[in-house]
């Protein structure tokens, strides 16, 4: 059965270079998946306010102005430097925020949204094109292409002319648009002026013009933290060139930062900007982020001292790595896990970059839960989507490849069922909660979307979009309903249109229902981030800068975005902003994997994979609970993505993560929860807690480094002995249920017999 979208068919979907705009400021390229549809325009998209979160308060020495508002206002768009103008005509009317907008090269867009109106009601599409002459300093927009309207009314993205860099120096001219649109024939005009500032680092400032140094403690105990990595933000940025305004402490917990001077960044934005200060932000895993209370105020040649202390989380995490497997290039694309955590399969592919060979020939492996490859399917090119069934006894994968293109399917001993050749590249297969359909695109007669039956390959019924396949597609958690895109579509199973989002605004990374279907969260390559109701009705919209994965609770209380440099923002359900974070490990070599970035259905857990192979575990309140660094060495000159863990999945309960490694060290690693507290108590109780040990010895045998041993008060006819090269904390005097301390534990003696050992005694008494 197939069913067309009859206005998709004539429609040619080019999408809008704004947000690749968006992507080319700055140091980072724009990012292309071969899907060739350029991202587009928004419905309702307004610039997004950054709300610095609070934080514990460090003694300053009053250099730091308190302030009476935390909203810092510079964002991704660029400012609205006048009034607002309508332009109509008998059919429709646009609306500009502003008649006049200041792009800052350090910061900002080139582009805006527009408020398109139509008054007649039907679906619609328009195109804005310049029609003034383009002054000496500025360049000309791309091709306008045709932007279609969610219904009656909404926002469109409308691409400013560029500036030509070769021309220097600060630049204000005047232009005039023309809008116009498929159904009507007449048209209207917008004229506003445009103010360009070019990037501090090129207005013939000299670097080290503002230095920030201090020492990172801890909270409780004094000792300074190494390895504590310290940021200035300005807005969403951690950047403005040359500086990167990232520092880790050193091993006496020292840090220098160098950044902009604020009276230098006043004085060169001015009248324009007024920059209040830098939000200074301290993470290490196990601590509590700190996020400082007011605005730090560097300025030129005036260096300041600031110290902070990090409190230590009261509920330790930490994972053992239980096995790490080599895989085959390209590296790992995206992962797939059985509701047991018994089986892995992998798709491998790479984002693409230039100079690859035509084909990528790869292995898709399938992993017992001892990481152990049970089998593996050989395919001539790579592949980016693969799911399998929630008890194992069926994997799905699709390819990406330049040539032919085929869709799998096997059983769990890795005998193929069946096999469709396909009339493109595919990026997304999913299996039905009942593990009974097959959900995909395109198909083998070249419809947008098919949805199979899973164990023939039967055709239950196709979707043409207009678009050569889907980007993504979500069954409802009942697997009553499917969610496809782009543009965003709701179905019945049975292949009954429910809606469509007449809009584009980009190809969606994912697509993220909640468990009552009353929210759908989907971010995009568009970097849109948009969150909608049950009936497709545009709730909240954020702007991003290369926006790469998302991710939301069952409920969806909690959504959070991962962008490529390594920035991660989360949201509630309602769009305002709870906190932002740079991923650690980020500096010039890396940032974060492509799809790298799992939530845990009650939102109380989020992996990451970051760059420089790190993955990490963040709790709702943007606390770092555990990292871990991959062992394979980094070539600084690679693309970041060769070397970041590009995938990431956690389990239900947070206690369970897999990540996938990228081109430079194809490999699966896989993590369980362990305590970062071991409890002894003669009996053997230990008051309920666990893991439980009678002795002492049995528990430093046991624990691994970095574990804290908490004792049962008395005495222990013990002598302990370390014999390995692990970092031990031994806390005796605590009471049979391990809440209190008021008596000492005491042992024979103690001996160390490796020099890389140590340990760090409480309450700890040797007779």
């Amino acid at each position: 059965m197939e069913k067309t979208n009859g206005f998709f068919k004539t429609f040619k979907y080019m999408g809008l270079l704004f947000f690749i705009v968006f992507c080319l400021l700055g140091t980072v390229g724009v990012e292309s998946d071969g899907d060739n549809i350029s991202p587009a325009a928004s419905d309702n998209g307004r610039s997004p306010d950054i709300k610095a979160p609070r934080g514990k308060t460090a003694s300053p020495g009053g250099f730091i102005d308190d302030l009476p508002s935390w909203w810092y206002t510079i964002d991704v768009l660029p400012l609205e430097a006048g009034s607002s103008i309508t332009a109509s005509n008998s059919s429709f009317e646009v609306t500009l925020n502003s008649d006049k907008y200041v792009i800052l090269d350090d910061f900002t867009t080139y582009g805006v949204w527009a408020h398109v109106k139509d008054l007649g009601g039907s679906d619609n599409s328009f195109s804005f094109t310049l029609t003034s002459a383009v002054p000496e300093g500025w360049t000309a927009p791309g091709e306008s292409s045709a932007l279609p309207l969610p219904g009656n009314e909404g926002d469109l993205g409308l691409v400013f002319p560029g500036v030509d860099h070769a021309y220097s120096g600060k630049r204000e001219a005047t232009f005039t648009y023309k809008v116009s649109s498929e159904q009507y024939a007449e048209t209207v005009s917008l004229t506003f002026t445009l103010v360009f500032f070019p990037q501090v680092t090129t207005a013939g400032y000299t670097e080290g013009d503002a230095t920030l140094e201090g020492t990172i403690t801890d909270a409780t105990t004094g000792s300074p933290i190494s390895a504590a990595e310290v940021t200035l933000w300005l807005g969403y940025s951690i950047q403005i060139l040359p500086y990167d305004m990232l520092e880790a402490t050193d091993s006496a917990g020292f840090y220098r930062l160098s950044c902009w001077g604020v009276d230098v960044l006043n004085n060169y934005y001015s009248p324009y900007l007024t920059v209040p200060g830098y939000m200074l932000v301290v993470q290490k895993a196990g601590y509590e982020t700190y996020v400082h209370d007011e605005f730090v105020k560097p300025e030129h040649g005036s260096p300041i001292t600031f110290n902070a202390s990090l409190t230590p989380l009261e509920n330790q995490v930490d994972f053992d790595l239980q096995w790490g497997t080599p895989l085959s290039s390209p590296g790992v694309w995206g992962i797939a896990v059985t509701e047991a955590w018994d089986r892995f399969t992998a798709a491998m592919g790479k984002h693409p970059d230039a100079g690859d060979p035509e084909t990528l020939p790869t292995l898709i492996p399938f992993l017992d839960n001892e990481g152990d490859i049970l089998w593996s399917k050989s395919l001539d090119d790579q592949s980016w989507a693969i799911d399998v069934t929630s008890d194992g006894s069926y994997i799905a994968c699709t390819t990406h490849a330049s040539g032919n293109n085929y869709c799998y399917l096997w059983d769990s001993a890795g005998n193929e069922v069946w096999k469709k050749t396909i009339t493109s590249q595919s990026t997304v297969i999913k299996f039905s909660p009942d593990n009974k359909y097959i959900a995909t695109g395109p198909s083998e007669g070249g419809k947008s979307f098919v949805l199979y039956t899973a164990l023939t390959g039967a055709e239950e019924w196709t979707y043409d979009t207009g678009l050569a396949r889907v980007r993504q597609t979500a069954f409802t958690s009942d697997g009553q309903y499917i969610f496809l895109g782009p543009p965003l579509h709701l179905f019945t199973r049975g292949g009954q249109l429910i809606w469509r989002r007449n809009e584009d605004v980009g190809l969606p990374y994912i697509i993220c229902p909640s468990t009552d279907r009353s929210r759908v969260f989907v971010p995009t390559k568009g970097d849109i981030t948009s969150m909608y109701d049950g009936s497709g009705n545009l709730l909240w919209r954020k702007e991003h800068r290369v926006t790469t994965y998302g991710g939301m609770s069952a409920d969806g209380s909690v959504v959070v975005v991962l962008s490529h440099n390594g920035n991660l923002y989360c949201y509630n359900g309602e769009g305002e902003l709870q906190w932002y974070r740079l991923v650690p490990g980020t500096d010039g070599s890396g940032g974060a994997g492509h799809d790298g970035l799992d939530i845990t259905p009650d939102g109380k857990y989020i992996a990451v994979g970051g760059g420089n192979y790190n993955t990490i575990l963040y709790d709702s309140k943007g606390n770092v609970l555990w990292r871990h660094a991959g062992s394979a060495s980094i070539d600084t000159s690679e693309h970041p993505y060769w070397h970041s863990v590009m995938n990431v999945k956690i389990s239900e309960d947070g206690k369970k993560i897999v990540s996938g490694y990228g081109y430079s060290d194809p490999k699966l690693c896989y993590f369980t929860y362990s305590s970062t507290i071991l409890y002894v108590e003669p009996l053997g109780s230990c008051g309920g807690n666990t893991p439980c040990y009678s002795t002492i010895q049995a528990a430093i045998d046991a624990a691994s480094s970095g574990k804290t041993i908490k004792i049962a008060g008395g005495s222990y006819d013990e002598a302990l002995t370390l014999s390995s090269s692990k970092d031990l904390k031994l806390q005796g005097g605590w009471n049979s249920s391990f809440t209190t301390r008021s008596s000492n534990s005491t042992v024979n003696s103690m001996t160390i017999s490796n020099s890389q050992g140590t340990v760090t005694a409480e309450y700890l008494v040797m007779q």
